[in-house]
């Protein structure tokens, strides 16, 4: 009969265990995956005369000497959105 008993109580906890709700998942970020990513992105330095010159740190231009000056990185949807809307009625086109 223990042995009876002991089958039921290991069935109830089984059984416990599947009525749980599972746990809430975490509510949606509002950000891309891009801007996500670019939180976590190490800085760039760059010359302000030599923009090939770019570096992990700051410091000063092997070049000139000037120091680098930190890269700010563009939010994905300004890079996508094309020229702004005043340089936009000033386009030129060439045709053939």
């Amino acid at each position: 009969m223990s042995a009876g008993l002991a089958m039921l109580v290991v069935a109830v906890i089984a059984m416990s265990g599947c009525a749980k709700e599972p746990p809430a998942a975490p509510a949606a970020s509002e950000e891309t995956t891009a801007e996500h990513a670019l939180k976590h992105t190490d800085p760039l330095y760059r010359c302000p005369m030599h923009p090939d010159v770019v570096r992990n740190e700051p410091g000063e231009c092997p070049i000139c000497g000037m120091a680098l000056v930190k890269v700010e990185p563009e939010p994905a949807a300004a890079a996508d959105a094309g020229p702004p809307a005043e340089l936009a009625s000033r386009a030129t086109t060439v045709t053939p």
